[in-house]
């Protein structure tokens, strides 16, 4: 029990720190790209998008491998319920799908 406690516990810690921080990651992401597309278009860099594209689309395949059963899936989450339900509910509430209501007046 207490083991399920400190998995479900540790999820949505987890999960509250990725929903608080992906706004600010998508951000910086975002202006790193920008910078390396104005670097290019002034001549300081050249980048080669097609070994880019390839070595992105390599990584993506490799994380959503089709070889996976849902056997093996289902496996796990039955082993692991407990850290993704406090993942999900750390990401309801540090990405602010759950808000506490303040009345109008206070």
């Amino acid at each position: 029990m207490s083991e399920l406690l400190a998995k479900g516990v540790t999820g949505f810690i987890i999960g509250y720190l990725i929903g608080r921080g992906v706004r600010i990651l998508l951000y910086i992401l975002g202006f790193f790209l920008l910078i390396l597309v104005l670097l290019q278009a002034m001549g300081y860099i050249s980048i080669n998008w097609d070994k880019l594209e390839s070595d992105v689309s390599s990584f993506i395949s490799k994380i959503f491998d089709p070889a996976q059963s849902l056997d093996q899936i289902t496996g796990w989450l039955q082993d692991n319920w407990s850290s993704v339900l406090g993942l999900l509910a750390g990401l309801g509430v540090g990405g602010g799908l759950v808000r506490r209501q303040v009345p109008v007046g206070s």
